[in-house]
């Protein structure tokens, strides 16, 4: 029994190695295709690749964890944290895929020089740390993180509200295609900052489970 116990620490160190690979490559893609928008490089075929590796590291820990329930029986914290590393690898890859469709939009849009970025620039940014804080939350157990990451979600939240709000409120005539092309494709990359935000939120979530047994959703 406890040879078996060893063994099951020894899987679940692997798929805790594995859960923040997959997040650091995640982390860094979401980094990669907004610095591509923000420079106006068509970064989609790095972006698909990046967004493939992750699936792959998607499919890895599924198979360990699906193996470790099987082979193991774990109960209790040791089921609670397996289950949610299920939970947590879908969410980093969903990372990836919005990562990729982020880099589609200067790959139909162009290069957009003339348009503001700031929105999408500062809302990436904190995005970015967000995944970050709640990776490092995961790696630390701390549930006490989730609430400080939600509050986080809020201002990407409010800085792609307040940017819909005043394109709706713009009455400008000037050069109006240049107008429409970069209001269009930085709703489109803050709508996928956003949904990032959010998921990077469930993560989160998913560490007060493991902690607390409850779950959370503040949503």
């Amino acid at each position: 029994m406890i040879k078996m116990k060893r063994l099951l620490d020894v899987g679940i160190k692997k798929l805790e190695e594995s859960i923040l690979e997959m997040g650091s490559l995640a982390s860094e893609s979401v980094e990669f295709s907004i610095d591509s928008y923000l420079q106006g490089q068509d970064s989609s075929k790095e972006a698909l690749n990046k967004s493939k590796a992750i699936n792959s590291l998607n499919d890895d820990i599924n198979e360990l964890a699906f193996e470790l329930i099987a082979r193991y029986q774990p109960v209790a914290s040791d089921l609670r944290f397996i289950k949610s590393c299920f939970e947590i690898a879908y969410t980093l890859s969903r990372f990836g895929r919005y990562a990729y469709d982020i880099t589609l939009v200067t790959h139909e849009f162009g290069k957009l020089k003339k348009c503001d970025k700031s929105a999408v620039e500062k809302a990436g940014k904190h995005t970015v740390k967000m995944i970050n804080a709640s990776l490092t939350a995961f790696k630390k157990r701390d549930a006490k993180a989730n609430i400080n990451i939600h509050n986080m979600d809020k201002k990407v939240d409010e800085i792609y509200k307040t940017f819909i709000a005043e394109i709706r409120a713009s009455t400008k005539d000037e050069d109006i295609i240049i107008t429409r092309g970069c209001s269009v494709s930085a709703s489109l990359i803050l709508r996928y900052v956003e949904r990032i935000a959010d998921h990077a939120t469930y993560i989160a979530e998913s560490v007060s489970y493991i902690k607390t047994a409850k779950k959370y959703r503040r949503r």
